[in-house]
């Protein structure tokens, strides 16, 4: 049983304990009348347990992964417009960054295509995707569905790999192998 523990006597515990809920209403209904003392209190106990704060909602992501995962889309939804301006300001103030991880990203993509491909047939969905984006007016972008650099599988560079998709779908799955890669 959870007892606040500024009750020091039984009497009060025994108290609380009895009427519960009408306890929870009045806690609310004086949130509610008092949002200023509230925010100030949230704010204390948020400061003051800062390490209690942090495991229990490490371990409640951990219990809950769909849950987590649409937090977090929320979150990324209400925040998009500030998180793309400071990404955009992140790479014009870190040019020797970008510049390596675009390098890293072109000397992985050679080292997965095979000397023996067809570049034309690679070509070919590079030009697919540029014709949906202009006939659709949707931008669209090329595909690896075996990504190149997966957590647990490494695909190719090579045609029967690759796929045009809207950007906003290839943006979300990242390098992620998804089940079904034809939907």
């Amino acid at each position: 049983m959870s007892i606040c523990k500024t009750c020091k006597s039984a009497a009060t515990r025994a108290r609380y304990s009895a009427d519960k809920p009408a306890n929870a209403e009045a806690a609310r209904a004086y949130r509610a009348a008092n949002p200023e003392k509230n925010k100030l209190a949230v704010k204390k106990y948020r400061s003051t347990n800062k390490e209690k704060l942090r495991e229990y909602n490490t371990q409640y992501f951990r219990d809950n992964p769909e849950k987590a995962a649409a937090w977090r889309a929320t979150q990324y939804q209400k925040n998009r417009e500030e998180r793309i301006a400071y990404a955009l300001q992140w790479q014009r103030d870190n040019p020797e960054q970008v510049s390596a991880r675009t390098a890293r990203h072109r000397a992985n993509k050679l080292k997965a295509t095979p000397p023996w491909v067809d570049h034309d047939n690679i070509t070919a969905v590079y030009v697919e995707a540029a014709r949906l984006t202009l006939e659709t007016g949707i931008p669209y972008e090329v595909d690896h569905i075996v990504p190149l650099q997966g957590k647990n599988v490494c695909g190719l560079h090579v045609p029967w790999n690759l796929r045009a998709i809207p950007a906003s779908e290839n943006r979300s799955k990242s390098n992620k192998l998804l089940s079904d890669p034809g939907g």
